[in-house]
């Protein structure tokens, strides 16, 4: 356990050490590109321009938060949280008479990583003017279009890298017309401490734009910044979310700027938003709401500029890992045969109760009988690897004992569970790793340690198989501190990475952790012959000869011809 948790530091300031050079270099550069034109400052403006509706609507302190397609604008690094999902955003600066659309799709890819693309246009309007012969004439002021196309994935399980590589092409009264290429990196670190992240990003690393003979220098942009994110886990606020997070931004114009931003999401359905940004011009405050239902996400804004509001409006799709279910309605069967099984006559009016006509408990959801009954089903179900049939029967057992969370949590668990591998009821060793995993899981038979275990287990085994991996990282996913501190090491499995572990704290004389190794590895093979006579010779030196004699007798049934067993059953008698 102490090199596991050496691993982890040692990780953890590996990563930080990189975010801070990433972060150094970033100013670095945006520092030294602020010295060679000041007058670029407003070309290229959608480089410079907020995209969404939900980053503005937190003052654009999105570095560390990025986690929707928009994040291809802010760190591509972010990404890698997006599973599939499609957006589009439209707003009108009224002051400035000049109109902002965008639409971008992003797909992730297993094994592979996220790609995403989106395309971003600028329209300043029209002008009119009077030519040579005294005609009045029309022309676009400018058009610009920004094509992006981003790719993220993870270097770890807590750390994320990102890229972008971006076409600028705008046009001028028609009549000028410039290109220029650039590219974006970034990176997001989750750090142990649950809920805080921290990310940056390099943006606009290019070619300059021109559109005649003078050449202007994109606006580089360093960004770093942090977002804790608190789940609210008390029974009245379960599904609430509130986040905050921060950005320190250095442009080309030599000036570092500050954004702060606050999130409070409603059950994972509604949002409420507000930013603050310091050191701009114009901006300052800014607020926003969201409305999600069913993957569908509806996003308005009001970005303050002096007395004046932006009001961009965003809609989104994306492709969630949990689809809501509706509750089974009964049909007009069932509901006839939960009458005779209630045996409750049709009331005369509508005020008056209903007549119970036997001694039997008014409502099937009272009956401790049926509750009873589910309960010894749904375990049975799980024990046998059959999960579509238990997530049938948890849900029937919300209907009948609707008081009970535990069983909505159950199904809830249940659920993400089927979508990846719908039952594992045969026999040999992946099939009965999955169900350890499983009943970990739901903490039937086990508990979360032993999840995390027998799934990083079965994907060594089987590397290849895709289920197990899925299953693995949902298993990282909602134990990610236990993920973390089980360390695997290439090359070896991890009953043999604890097996051998055991014999180390056998010769360090640390005889508790050696057992609790072995313990470890029983949990994935009860047979594991070495893992029991380790296990038994812990034992015998603690003095708890008994206890090493039973461990010793089981692993001699095993392997009967095991010498070293024998010589150790000798010495002891």
């Amino acid at each position: 356990m102490v090199i596991s948790i050496n691993t982890i530091l040692n990780k953890t300031v590996r990563k930080v050490i990189f975010l801070t050079v990433f972060f150094i270099l970033s100013f670095l550069k945006a520092g030294l590109n602020s010295q060679i034109s000041e007058q670029n400052i407003n070309s290229a403006a959608l480089l410079q321009q907020f995209v969404g509706t939900r980053a503005p609507s937190m003052g654009e302190a999105f570095t560390a938060v990025s986690d929707d397609i928009y994040a291809l604008h802010y760190n591509p690094a972010g990404l890698v949280k997006l599973n599939q999902e499609l957006g589009g955003m439209y707003f009108k600066d009224e002051e400035r008479n000049c109109k902002y659309l965008l639409v971008g799709y992003g797909q992730s890819f297993p094994g592979i990583g996220t790609l995403a693309n989106s395309l971003y246009f600028y329209d300043a309007g029209k002008i009119v003017f009077e030519d040579e012969e005294e005609n009045i004439q029309t022309l676009d002021f400018q058009k610009d279009y920004l094509y992006t196309l981003g790719f993220a994935r993870k270097a770890a399980k807590d750390f994320s890298l990102g890229i972008n590589l971006k076409l600028y092409s705008s046009t001028m009264r028609e009549l000028y017309f410039a290109e220029s290429y650039c590219l974006d990196v970034g990176a997001i670190y989750d750090t142990p401490l649950k809920g805080l992240s921290v990310g940056a990003v390099l943006q606009n690393l290019g070619s300059p734009i021109q559109y005649t003979e003078e050449q202007y220098p994109l606006p580089n942009t360093a960004r770093f910044g942090a977002t804790y994110k608190l789940m609210l886990n008390t029974k009245r606020l379960e599904g609430n979310v509130f986040t905050i997070s921060a950005d320190v931004v250095k442009s080309s114009d030599s000036v570092f700027r500050q954004n702060f931003g606050v999130e409070c999401g409603i059950k994972d359905m509604l949002f409420f938003r507000a930013g603050y940004k310091m050191g701009y011009d114009n901006e300052d405050y800014s607020f926003g709401v969201g409305l999600r239902w069913y993957g569908f996400q509806a996003d308005y804004g009001a970005i303050m500029r002096d007395l004046l509001a932006m009001n961009p409006i965003s809609f989104s799709w994306r492709k969630t890992e949990k689809k809501e279910k509706e509750e089974e309605k009964p049909d007009e069967a069932k509901k006839d045969d939960l009458k005779s099984v209630m045996n409750v006559e049709k009331p005369v009016a509508r005020n008056e109760q209903s007549i119970v006509t036997v001694e039997e408990p008014p409502t099937l959801e009272r009956d401790p009988r049926i509750i009873k009954k589910l309960s010894e089903k749904f375990i049975e179900l799980c024990a046998k690897g059959n999960y579509s049939e238990a997530l049938k029967t948890v849900i029937k057992q919300k209907e009948v004992d609707p008081e009970n969370i535990s069983w909505a949590r159950m199904a809830e668990k249940l659920d993400k569970v089927v979508k990846i591998i719908p039952s594992a009821t045969e026999e040999g060793k992946i099939q009965e790793l999955i169900r350890k995993t499983v009943n970990g899981y739901l903490a039937i038979k086990g508990n979360e340690r032993i999840a995390i275990m027998a799934a990083k287990y079965a994907l060594q085994l089987q590397p290849k198989n895709q289920n197990l991996n899925r299953l693995c990282d949902l298993m990282c996913l909602e134990y990610p501190g236990i993920a973390e501190a089980e360390v695997t090491k290439p090359y070896v499995t991890i009953v043999e990475q604890k097996v051998a572990a055991a014999l180390d704290y056998i010769y360090e004389g640390k005889y508790e952790q050696a057992i609790f190794e072995c313990d470890d590895a029983l949990s994935l093979e009860e047979n594991n012959v070495t893992a029991l006579k380790r296990k038994g010779s812990a034992y015998y030196a603690l003095g708890k000869k008994d206890l090493a004699i039973s461990n010793w007798n089981k692993a001699e049934r095993i392997s009967p011809y095991d010498l070293e067993i024998r010589s150790f059953l000798e010495k002891i008698k």
